[in-house]
C-alpha cells in the first residue's frame, strides 16, 4: 500500500463470512485474511503478462516433448531398420 500497488480496505465485522474459510461455522471460520485488497492497474497488467508468457512456455515444453517422442520413435525406427 505504501508503494501504490495495492489498496487494503478493511472490513467490519458482518461481513466476516466473506473471507472466513468455510472449515468452521459463524465466527469460527479460520480466517484466510480480515481485509479485501484491491491491486492497482499496473499489478494487474503485469499479471496479465506474467499469465501469458506462462502459456507461451508451458505451448513450448509441450512441443518439446513432441520432438522429442518424434525423435526417439526415429532413432528406435533407425535401429530397427539396421537390424
Amino acid at each position: 500500500s505504501e508503494y501504490g500497488f495495492v489498496r487494503v480496505e478493511p472490513k467490519g465485522f458482518k461481513d466476516y463470512g466473506i473471507w472466513a474459510e468455510k472449515n468452521g461455522y459463524g465466527m469460527y471460520g479460520k480466517p484466510k485474511y480480515p481485509y479485501r485488497i484491491t491491486f492497482s492497474e499496473s499489478v494487474l497488467k503485469i499479471d496479465g503478462i506474467y499469465i501469458e508468457e506462462i502459456k507461451r512456455g508451458q505451448k513450448l515444453n509441450e512441443e518439446i516433448d513432441r520432438l522429442k517422442s518424434d525423435k526417439s520413435q526415429a532413432n528406435a525406427g533407425d535401429l530397427w531398420d539396421s537390424l
